[in-house]
């Protein structure tokens, strides 16, 4: 998949007159190498260390820029073969070395590490490697949009020749038009966010809290990939979920309650939602859940390869203000899905003419949180077909009333 990946940067790159793209984000290095770096997911303070450059030239080698701590397993986990370490402040090297005598004539025993890693050091790598592909001079894409000043500074300086143009439009683009493997993952994904609904639902009582929804959502995560490990790797879950009106999030009579909450597996996130009730609803929160169910059905039919997200925005908000809210607004109505950690993807299901393309998957949400009333989500996961959309989630969009 990766490699198949790389082809297609390639191929945008030549269209682009740029030499290499530079890979910089969590999700890029991922989507470009197959390898998911521990430090890049760990904190966004890490982008612009571990990098990937990809050469328009199909006869040149990708390369991949890790630490020297995880070299050793980023060779086991991607096909780039091409793979140059930086300093990081970890010792791992192991005993033969760390535990031999001193000697005067090896002072590389005893190499001077960075407290945490320099910036100077990675960027004369992406400068040697320019170098050595004869395009110092060039166009180099990169996440110009994601990247830190620091980052941005020391790759001009060592980088001098070269102009580094913004890709992340262009990337996400490439990226909304999904690989088989991916639409595998994302389908695994919703299935679990099925099941996550299901027991944070079924645990719904007077009392019950945000807390113990949050710990239910997690454990039907797991006991999905207990009974299934098959279904892919686990990475864990997240939720945005919501009980009532203010502060208590302790359920009581006529509370309205959202799970809006999924999972990570394999890179690949799921995001949905649904809204239950508990006791007796207020005839606000029935006007407000049929407005959004009868404008998500209404959305969902434009999900149709050739329109654009614009059609469906248009149609999510003239439904919601034709059954009730007439002066109901929202910015976007959904978003692509992949391999952000931040969920969201662009483009967004909004006032914009991105055209739906076969292999799009798309998350199709219908929100509204009034304060007084209670927070509200209709949101499914649709892969556009040649011929419509398909929902990836299978639990009914029914208003639950518990």
């Amino acid at each position: 998949m990766h490699t198949e990946v790389r082809r297609r940067i390639q191929a945008l790159l030549q269209k682009d007159g740029a030499a290499a793209y530079l890979a910089i984000t969590p999700a890029n290095f991922f989507y470009t190498s197959g390898y998911h770096s521990s430090f890049l997911d760990l904190s966004w303070r890490m982008t612009g260390t571990d990098m990937v450059l990809v050469p328009a030239d199909p006869g040149l080698e990708p390369v991949m820029i890790v630490s020297d701590f995880l070299s050793g397993a980023a060779e086991r986990s991607t096909d780039i073969r091409d793979i140059r370490p930086y300093s990081m402040w970890i010792e791992a090297r192991d005993l033969d070395i760390v535990a031999s005598r001193p000697n005067d004539a090896r002072p590389d025993l005893r190499p001077l590490r960075p407290e945490q890693y320099k910036h100077a050091e990675i960027a004369a790598i992406v400068a040697g490697v320019l170098e050595e592909w004869k395009c110092a001079g060039g166009r180099i894409a990169t996440d110009l949009d994601f990247m830190q000043v620091e980052t941005r500074i020391h790759l001009a300086n060592a980088c001098s020749r070269a102009t580094f143009v913004d890709w992340a439009d262009a990337i996400y683009k490439l990226r909304s038009i999904k690989h088989p493997e991916e639409i595998r993952r994302l389908r695994n994904a919703a299935i679990v966010f099925d099941k996550m609904l299901e027991r944070s639902f079924a645990g719904i009582k007077e009392g019950y809290t945000l807390e113990e929804m949050r710990v239910e959502c997690e454990l039907g995560a797991i006991e999905t990939f207990r009974a299934n490990p098959a279904i892919g790797e686990y990475q864990g879950s997240w939720a945005f979920n919501a009980i009532g009106i203010g502060d208590t999030n302790r359920v009581k009579n006529g509370d309205v309650i959202k799970v809006d909450a999924g999972v990570r597996l394999n890179g690949y996130y799921s995001d949905c939602a649904r809204v239950a009730i508990f006791g007796d609803p207020s005839k606000e929160a029935l006007l407000v859940y049929e407005a959004l169910s009868r404008a998500s059905e209404a959305a969902a039919l434009k999900l149709k390869p050739g329109n654009t997200m614009r059609m469906v925005h248009q149609v999510a908000e003239q439904t919601v203000r034709a059954n009730g809210l007439p002066n109901y607004t929202r910015g976007h109505f959904g978003h692509s899905i992949g391999i952000d950690n931040l969920v969201e993807e662009r483009p967004f299901i909004g006032m914009n003419d991105t055209v739906l393309e076969p292999g799009m998957v798309v998350c199709l949400e219908l929100p509204y949180y009034p304060p007084s009333v209670g927070e509200f989500n209709i949101e499914d996961m649709w892969l556009i077909t040649d011929t419509g959309a398909e929902c990836l989630n299978f639990v009914s969009r029914d208003l639950l009333v518990v």
